[in-house]
Formats: structure tokens, sequence, C-alpha cells
């Protein structure tokens, strides 16, 4: 429902500020409180989500909503991406120079730098791609602007492939291929806590399973 009520937020992050720019009625409504307050109000409405990282689920109105606002822009197509780890603090790709040397060879383009791409950039990327081959993480909740039929690889430890995550059910939703491929896990990240969150350990990427894939999704 369309309304005005405020929002009430901490701090913002950039990519966060980045965002709200595709809902400027949302940033006139902000209230942003940098550290613990107490807020009176008559009435609250509070949101809850399925936290990938317990694997919860997206729902079908998520993926509608975000292709309806966060629209991206043609540019070129018939292209083959990889979105790096390389700049992030988990999951990241310990052999990555062959899984570049190897995908380069294959036609694809890699990407270094995704996080520090604007979110129209990002949406770009993946609407202009028609196959993207990446380790798992957040920044694939963007496959909601590809074109049905299009195609995801994404990789990740074998202990976390039992469910899906968020972004694979979204990429389900607007009628993406998505293929789960398993790779070895590595030495802890610095968001692994010394082992004990073996999620964000680095990967090995698992070269013939992925050539594998490559080659079943464009058959």
């Amino acid at each position: 429902r369309t309304n005005d009520y405020p929002i009430i937020t901490n701090t913002l992050l950039d990519w966060q500020r980045d965002s709200l720019n595709f809902f400027p009625d949302i940033q006139s409504r902000l209230v942003e409180l940098e550290g613990p307050h107490i807020v009176k109000a008559t009435e609250f409405f509070v949101y809850t989500y399925p936290a990938t990282s317990l694997r919860g689920r997206t729902s079908q109105w998520v993926t509608s909503f975000l292709q309806k606002n966060l629209t991206p822009h043609l540019q070129n197509s018939a292209k083959r991406v990889y979105i790096s780890r390389g700049d992030a603090e988990a999951r990241v790709v310990e052999n990555e120079f062959e899984l570049k040397k190897f995908l380069v060879e294959r036609q694809f383009e890699c990407i270094d730098n995704f996080s520090s791409y604007s979110i129209q950039e990002k949406l770009n990327v993946f609407y202009n791609s028609d196959l993207v081959c990446s380790p798992t993480g957040a920044g694939l909740t963007h496959c909601h602007a590809m074109r049905t039929g299009t195609t995801v690889i994404d990789f990740n430890h074998s202990f976390e492939l039992l469910h899906e995550c968020g972004w694979n059910n979204m990429g389900t939703a607007a009628g993406v291929n998505w293929i789960t491929c398993s790779a070895i896990t590595g030495s802890p990240s610095s968001r692994s806590s010394a082992g004990i969150k073996r999620k964000n350990n680095n990967l090995f990427a698992d070269l013939v399973i992925i050539d594998k894939a490559i080659n079943y999704a464009i058959c």
C-alpha cells in the first residue's frame, strides 16, 4: 500500500543509498539513527526476511518487484561473464588465476571489481549476459535483471549445497537456468572466525566440474 510513514533505519551504507536512488518516495521518508535509540510511536510496523545464510526462500513477488523497479539498460548481448570475489572478505577463489585463464579461453569476460560498480552498472552486467559464472554470494541477487532462458553457474562448498540460496530462488522466479557446482573448501577467510564459520572459508574451483557445467549450459 502507498503510505507516508517514516522509515527508521540504521545509518545506511553507500550501496544502500545507491539502491534508494530507484525509490525517491522512500528516500524522503527515511530517518537514519546512528547507534541505539528509543523511538516513541503510537504504532510500529516491522518486517522479517528469510536470511540467505539460513537458506530462507524468496517470494515470487520479490522478484517481480525488483524487475519492475530496478531496471537494466541494454548495451550488448550474447556475453559470458565471470564475477570475481577477489575483493571480498569471504569465499575468495584461491586458484582464481587458473580459473580465469580457463574461462577466458571459453570467451568469458572477467570482472574483478564488481563491488565497486553502481547498482545500475551491476544490473546492466546481468541483463547483458547470457551466461554468468561466479562463486556464490549476495551479488548474485542481481540475477533478477537477467533475461528468461539465460544461465547462472555458481559454485560453493559441498556442505552448503543441500539447500538453495535466496538468489537461486530469485533466478528461478525470473526464468533463469541455475547450475550450482561443488567446490573444494580452502583456507579460512577474515570472516571465518578462525574456521568456526566454515561457509565463509575460501574456495578452490573445480575446473573439471565447471567445464561440464558450461558445456551443459551452451549445448
